[in-house]
């Protein structure tokens, strides 16, 4: 079971959400929302009710609509034991975003449960009893479980639950997980133009630098929420993707913006199921390109998005002053005090 709380604007008003939902219950929640503020569209996830208990800790205000639905669709499917594996995993794992939680879901083969373990002497108990831990029986009633325990949790990590220990499969190496959890985030630049008091007309038009986008992070990302709503799986854009082995290396492509060092950055990041070769990350970029250009950021750059001074146009592509930086790239421009005024333009 999962439920979210919509809100609008600051009064806390909102309008609650069973997942999965239909587009008619969907289209129902946002006349409710538009009911209750029309002019201000940042639509925000303000709690969660799940069978997971833990789940809302890592649901985001900002996260898609349409991979909750998909979560919501796994999680419906789940045994009670399957969703404490998957309450324990989230606490276990490092999660970064929604696609983390989903992946996670979908692969509790990963991992574990030991029954009835929930501290750590009962751990340190279960481990030298199972065998786990070699441990010549003479020598049980002496020993510190605790702290057989601790060095188990060390080297294996997991986490506790009400119905016992969730740790990652033994016989699953650490290599295939982190396979699973490899992400790439790809930046670029903005082009945000204004127009004051909502007045479109075209000499009124101001362009809003970087630092000065940063005051609208939060509308852009309502409006980008929206807009993946549209997104046929929880994939996003890697189901378009139209190279057969890379599109199996890709698992998922989401667009969002991101504050670095000051600024507002367009980034894509591609949830990667394998290691890509440099062949197919110079493939991935231009794929990135493409949709910037001409797919995905065509469509949202004629969108407008409503802020507290007026009427703003994002687009993810400018033909006078585009390139595509890989985190590692631009991490090196940040220690070099390098924004987007001084970027050597590498167009893909």
């Amino acid at each position: 079971m999962l439920k979210v709380y919509l809100t609008r604007g600051d009064q806390g008003k909102g309008v609650w959400l069973d997942l999965p939902t239909s587009p008619a219950e969907m289209g129902e929640a946002y006349a409710v929302l538009d009911s209750i503020d029309s002019e201000n569209l940042d639509t925000r996830i303000s709690a969660t009710i799940s069978s997971v208990p833990n789940l809302k800790k890592y649901v985001q205000e900002h996260d898609s609509l349409k991979q909750l639905d998909s979560l919501a669709t796994v999680i419906n499917k789940m045994s009670d034991r399957d969703a404490v594996i998957f309450s324990g995993a989230l606490d276990m794992e490092s999660v970064n975003g929604i696609e983390d939680i989903i992946r996670i879901a979908k692969n509790l083969q990963s991992y574990e449960l030991f029954p009835g373990v929930t501290t750590s002497k009962e751990l340190g108990i279960y481990l030298v009893e199972s065998g786990d831990v070699d441990i010549h029986k003479s020598a049980w009633p002496y020993l510190d479980y605790e702290r057989v325990a601790a060095e188990y949790e060390s080297n294996h990590g997991g986490a506790y639950t009400s119905l016992g220990y969730v740790v990652r499969d033994s016989e699953i190496s650490a290599q295939a997980i982190s396979e699973k959890e490899q992400t790439m985030r790809i930046f670029f630049p903005l082009k945000i133009i204004s127009y004051p008091q909502y007045d479109c007309m075209e000499d009124e038009q101001e362009d809003v630098s970087p630092r000065e986008a940063v005051a609208y992070e939060n509308q852009i990302l309502a409006a980008i929420a929206k807009e993946n709503r549209h997104f046929e799986n929880d994939r996003g854009l890697a189901e378009y993707i139209h190279d057969e082995a890379l599109k199996d290396k890709v698992y998922s492509l989401y667009p969002s913006v991101e504050v670095v060092d000051g600024e507002l950055w367009g980034v894509m990041t591609a949830g990667l199921k394998k290691t890509l070769s440099g062949e197919e990350t110079t493939e991935l970029m231009d794929y990135v390109c493409g949709q910037n250009s001409d797919g995905y950021g065509e469509g949202f750059e004629q969108r407008p998005i409503k802020t507290p001074d007026g009427e703003i146009y994002v687009s993810f592509w400018d033909s006078d002053k585009y390139f595509l930086k890989s985190e590692q790239e631009l991490k090196q421009n940040e220690k070099s005090d390098l924004g987007y005024g001084s970027q050597t333009m590498g167009g893909m």
